[in-house]
C-alpha cells in the first residue's frame, strides 16, 4: 500500500514539474523583446520635389538616445521586412490626395521612420527635430516636403572640406565647399511635410556605433526655391525650432558679348551658389535669362564651342523678383580649326577616331587635338579647338584609325581668336602610327 503512494506522488510532482517548466519558458519567451521593425513612418509623398493643440509634451520627455541597447539585436534583419502600423494618434499619416498643406497636425508627427540593429555593440538613438517652413517675409508655408538626414558616422561632415567629390561608398554623388548632396538612402533618414501652420516634426530612430549625430534638413515646396539647414547640433538638446527659409524663385537676366564688343550668340551660361544652379542659352542677341534662382550669392561663367569665358562673375540675387546685370558678361572667340579627311583608299568604318598635331620647325609637337567623328555624305569633317596656339605657320600631322590607320602631313597657317578653315586633308594608308594613342575600329563598333 505505501509503495502504491509512492508511486502516485511520484507521478503527480513529475506532471507538476512539466507544468512549471512550460510556465517558465512561456514567461522568458514573453519578456524578450523583439526586433525593431524596418522602417515606420510617413509614405513619401507624390510629386516628390527634393530625387520633397492637443500637445503630447516637451520634446525632452521624449526618449533622446542614447539609450540601452538591445541585449541580442538581430544580426541578420529579415531581407524583406515589413514595417509596423503607424499610430495615427502619434504620426500623421496623409490620406490619398491629402496634403500636408491641409492638416493641422496639432504636435504630432508629420515624419516618423526606424531602423533596425544591424550588428552587436550598436546603440539605439531617437532623434527628433521640429520647426517651421517659412517664406522670407517670415510667413508660414504649409505643405512643404520636409526630410532630414542623420550623419550618424560624421561622413556628411568632412566632406565640406573636399570639392568635387564623388564617392558612391559614402553615398555622395556630388559635393562643393559650400555644398553636399546626400544620397539620403545611403543614411538615417525620414521624410514628413509642414502642416497648414507651416509646422514639422520628426523622428527617426536608427542604431549606430558612432556618438555623432550631425543633422541636415531640407525643405521643397513647388511654389518656392528649396531650403535647407546644414548640420543641426541634436546632442545639445537644441532641436526645436530649426526653421527653413523657402524663398520665391527669382530671375537674372543679361548679355555675352565677344572680345570685339558684339553679341555673342549659343553661348551657355552656368550658374551655381549655395542653394541653387541654372544654366541658360545666348540667342542672336546675346541675351539670355536664368529662371528659378533661390537668394544669395551667385557664381556665373559661361562656354561654347566658338567661345571661352573671359572673366567669370558673382551676382547678389534678391528673391522673388527680376534680376537683371547692369554689366555684360564677356567671352573671347575660341582659335579653332576646322577640315575635311579624305582617305586615298578603301575606308568602309562608319566611324573613326583621329588626332591632329601642331609641330613646330624642329618636330617638337606644341598642341595635340584629339577628334573622332561619324561618315556623313560629305565625308569626315572635324573642327579641333587650339586656344592658346600663337598664330602663325605651323607643321601639321594627322593621324586617323578607322578599319586601318592613315596618315596625312601638311603646312598650315593659323590665325589667333577666329575660325580657320583648313580645307580637305588627303590621307594615305600607313603602318607608321603612334602606338597606344588611339585604336582602329572593331567591326561591332564601326559597322
Amino acid at each position: 500500500m505505501k509503495t502504491r503512494t509512492s508511486k502516485t506522488w511520484t507521478l503527480l510532482a513529475s506532471l507538476a514539474a512539466v507544468v512549471g517548466l512550460g510556465l517558465a519558458t512561456a514567461a522568458l519567451s514573453l519578456a524578450q523583446p523583439t526586433a525593431p521593425a524596418n522602417i515606420v513612418g510617413q509614405a513619401p509623398l507624390e510629386n516628390d520635389p527634393l530625387a520633397g493643440n492637443s500637445d503630447p509634451g516637451p520634446l525632452d520627455r521624449d526618449p533622446i538616445g542614447p539609450v540601452i541597447p538591445d541585449p541580442k539585436p538581430d544580426p541578420k534583419p529579415d531581407p524583406d521586412p515589413k514595417p509596423d502600423p503607424v499610430d495615427p494618434d502619434t504620426v500623421v499619416v496623409l490620406k490619398p490626395g491629402e496634403t500636408g498643406g491641409e492638416i493641422d497636425a496639432q504636435g504630432r508627427f508629420t515624419g516618423s521612420a526606424e531602423f533596425e540593429s544591424w550588428a552587436d555593440g550598436q546603440t539605439k538613438y531617437v532623434v527628433i527635430v521640429s520647426g517651421r517652413t517659412l517664406d522670407q517675409n517670415g510667413n508660414p508655408v504649409a505643405g512643404a516636403q520636409v526630410e532630414m538626414v542623420v550623419d550618424s558616422m560624421g561622413n556628411l561632415r568632412r566632406l565640406k572640406e573636399y570639392s568635387g567629390v564623388d564617392d558612391e561608398a559614402l553615398g555622395v554623388t556630388e559635393a562643393r565647399v559650400k555644398c553636399c548632396k546626400p544620397n539620403p538612402n545611403a543614411f538615417p533618414h525620414v521624410q514628413g511635410f509642414s502642416d497648414k501652420n507651416g509646422d514639422y516634426r520628426l523622428r527617426i530612430t536608427y542604431y549606430s556605433t558612432s556618438t555623432e549625430r550631425g543633422v541636415w534638413v531640407r525643405a521643397a515646396h513647388a511654389n518656392y526655391t528649396p531650403g535647407m539647414r546644414e548640420d543641426v547640433d541634436v546632442t545639445s538638446g537644441d532641436r526645436t525650432g530649426i526653421d527653413i527659409e523657402l524663398a520665391k524663385p527669382a530671375s537674372l537676366s543679361g548679355r555675352c558679348v565677344d572680345e570685339r564688343g558684339m553679341p555673342a550668340a549659343g553661348v551657355v551660361v552656368y550658374a551655381y551658389g549655395d542653394n541653387a544652379s541654372a544654366q541658360a542659352v545666348t540667342g542672336e542677341d546675346g541675351n539670355f535669362k536664368l529662371e528659378g534662382l533661390a537668394p544669395g550669392l551667385l557664381y556665373l561663367n559661361c562656354y561654347s564651342e566658338n567661345y571661352q569665358s573671359q572673366d567669370d562673375r558673382t551676382f547678389e540675387i534678391r528673391a522673388g523678383v527680376a534680376n537683371t546685370m547692369t554689366q555684360d558678361l564677356c567671352v573671347r572667340t575660341r582659335t579653332t580649326a576646322s577640315f575635311s579627311l579624305s582617305m586615298l583608299g578603301d575606308e568602309k568604318a562608319d566611324w573613326i577616331e583621329g588626332m591632329l598635331e601642331v609641330r613646330d620647325a624642329d618636330g617638337n609637337v606644341v598642341s595635340s587635338y584629339y577628334f573622332d567623328c561619324e561618315k556623313s555624305d560629305a565625308g569626315y569633317s572635324v573642327k579641333a579647338v587650339l586656344d592658346g596656339l600663337e598664330p602663325g605657320n605651323w607643321e601639321v600631322k594627322i593621324y586617323v584609325a578607322g578599319d586601318k590607320y592613315w596618315k596625312a602631313e601638311s603646312r598650315i597657317s593659323i590665325s589667333e581668336n577666329t575660325p580657320n578653315d583648313l580645307g580637305t586633308f588627303y590621307l594615305d594608308e600607313t603602318e607608321d602610327y603612334p602606338p597606344g594613342r588611339i585604336e582602329p575600329c572593331v567591326e561591332e563598333r564601326c559597322g
